[in-house]
């Protein structure tokens, strides 16, 4: 325990110098980037604070609502934050460099071990804690909250993100200890988002409610309330935190101590937890994956990679093989392909609730609201998956960053080889789902085709962003992902793509509006008009996709082996 303080010493002084190096850095670039996550946490509590007025002023039912989205929003929080821990625990508390380090240390594994989950506790929820405090100081002024409102919801969010961190970790130590064979390591994770949504689409069935001729009012309550009794158990830890905020709101305090109390209890049961499992597994763990890591031999051949070799081809006989290295890493790495399939879960789960929108049966203002909200979560889907799996592509060529530097290939053709690969992927995803998602809503036939388009030309400028910052920022001395996102260049390439995905729906849904509105009068008008707006879109979309790309490669080209 003595040597807990010193590590966490070793750590701070190790931020202190990355904080340091952050001088040598242009003043431009940096203020650039503490502009635009000062403008997003801003536009997010505007949002954020219309929302929830838009909710308590409902007639009927707006108190009603903002209590039933509380504990839905906290209850799916508390999921999100569970399976980032869980894989951000995988990737930091066993299979850092920093992990294999500390244990030819003289240190007991129970000690690495706090320290490693401190450690994965913390990057796997800052980036929620951040966002979390402009979603609620926008609810406590919505609702008039008394000051106290404010240091009491940080109270309680201290033993919610360790009760999720915990479990993550938990999760994360049994999946290792009772893996099955390094073939079938995907099979799990597979079967349960299989069986998840499956039995999300069963529950969904038996609680449909068709009614016609209802009021909007009744409509939503409908078909939002008797989704989320999941959600309102006193069980959850989620339901402690949401019902502490609420009774804070309403200046209850005593009834939100209570609360705090019994998620801080629960959080220090599970810390208690968390350290005997440790000190049991941990170190059995650690040296069973990392036996079996060394000791077999990752092959495909056998298997799909062999039977899609020829298509790789088309890239010519050196970009294949580069192209199937990057699947075999993606493979071996388990923190990449277990949050591939949590993506496409969740995906899953919201295409099955598609047809609850009753989209035939809301007004003009919330039919387009629906399609547009619709477009914007296929797009920033794509900017989450472009920032977390594309960004980090070219710093994963790590310490051997330099045989790609003076092979004939080159790293600027090797940048454009992994932009075209990320193009063709996301391109196959993302016009999938918006074909998918824009027939089950019964969109009209310019929307769709609007969306189609937006979908397409957005697609060349994400996957330009992420790659074109990749190879501007590269981190080489890491080799987890997640830690490669968290830095500059990833903070900054989200802020972008959230920032593009925005202006395109935006463009793209004000002649639509307009339309509505009455200003734009006759159908061809608004074709006309949705047409100007595509055009912009077009035009954003190929300069964000270009000039990224040309200042990634001037980056590479200038770098020193």
């Amino acid at each position: 325990m003595a040597k807990i303080p010193i590590i966490i010493r070793l750590y701070l002084r190790v931020l202190f110098n990355m904080l340091q190096s952050l001088k040598k850095q242009s003043r431009l670039k940096i203020s650039f980037v503490f502009l635009s996550s000062f403008i997003f946490l801003v536009a997010e509590f505007i949002i954020s604070y219309h929302a929830f007025m838009f909710i308590r002023d409902f007639p009927g039912v707006g108190s009603i609502l903002t209590e039933r989205l509380m504990y839905l929003f906290y209850f799916i929080l508390l999921l999100m934050l569970i399976f980032s821990n869980a894989i951000v625990a995988y990737s930091t508390v066993f299979r850092s460099r920093d992990t294999t380090l500390l244990f030819t240390w003289p240190i007991l594994p129970e000690t690495i071990f706090r320290y490693k989950f401190l450690q994965s506790a913390i990057l796997s929820s800052w980036a929620f804690l951040v966002l979390l405090i402009p979603f609620m100081v926008s609810f406590g002024i919505a609702n008039r909250a008394d000051i106290a409102f404010y240091p009491a919801i940080m109270l309680l969010f201290i033993p919610f993100l360790i009760i999720a961190g915990v479990l993550g970790s938990i999760i994360t130590i049994f999946f290792l200890k009772l893996r099955p064979l390094e073939r079938l390591r995907w099979m799990p994770l597979f079967i349960i988002l299989t069986i998840g949504i499956f039995l999300i689409y069963i529950i969904q069935k038996r609680i449909r409610m068709q009614e016609s001729g209802q009021t909007i009012e009744i409509f939503i309550l409908n078909k939002l309330v008797p989704n989320i009794k999941l959600s309102h158990s006193p069980f959850w830890p989620s339901y402690w935190t949401a019902e502490g905020i609420l009774k804070a709101a309403r200046t209850g305090f005593k009834d939100m101590f209570f609360y705090f109390l019994v998620s801080l209890s629960t959080a220090l049961l599970f810390i208690e937890i968390l350290i005997s499992i440790g000190r049991r597994f941990y170190f059995d763990v650690w040296v069973d994956l990392y036996s079996r890591t060394k000791g077999s031999i990752f092959s495909l051949q056998k298997y799909i990679i062999d039977r899609l070799r020829p298509l790789f081809f088309v890239f010519g006989s050196g970009f294949c093989g580069l192209i199937i290295k990057d699947i075999k890493l993606f493979f071996r790495d388990a923190s990449q392909w277990s949050q591939f399939l949590i993506f496409f879960g969740i995906l899953g789960a919201y295409f099955l609730n598609i047809r609850n929108f009753s989209y035939h049966m809301l007004e003009g203002f919330w039919k387009n609201m629906c399609a547009f909200l619709n477009l914007s979560a296929v797009l920033l889907t794509l900017g989450s998956l472009n920032t977390r799996f594309l960004f980090p592509q070219m710093s994963l060529e790590g310490n051997k960053y330099w045989i790609i530097g003076m092979s004939p290939l080159g790293l600027k053709r090797v940048l454009y080889q992994k932009f075209w690969v990320g193009v063709i992927v996301s391109l196959f995803i993302t016009e999938t789902l918006i074909i998918v998602s824009s027939r089950m809503l019964g969109l009209s036939g310019l929307m769709t085709i609007g969306s189609v388009w937006t979908v397409f030309v957005m697609n060349f400028a994400l996957v330009g962003l992420s790659i074109g910052f990749g190879g501007m920022y590269p981190d080489l001395r890491s080799d987890n992902p997640t830690s490669i996102v968290s830095g500059f260049g990833g903070t900054l390439t989200l802020i972008l793509n959230i920032g593009c995905v925005l202006i395109a729906v935006v463009l793209l849904a004000f002649p639509f509006q307009l339309f509505l509105k009455g200003w734009i009068s006759s159908y061809a008008d608004l074709k006309k008009a949705t047409l100007v707006s595509i055009g912009l879109i077009t035009v954003l979309s190929l300069s964000m996709c270009i000039l990224p790309l040309l200042y990634g490669a001037k980056a590479l080209e200038k770098m020193e082996f």
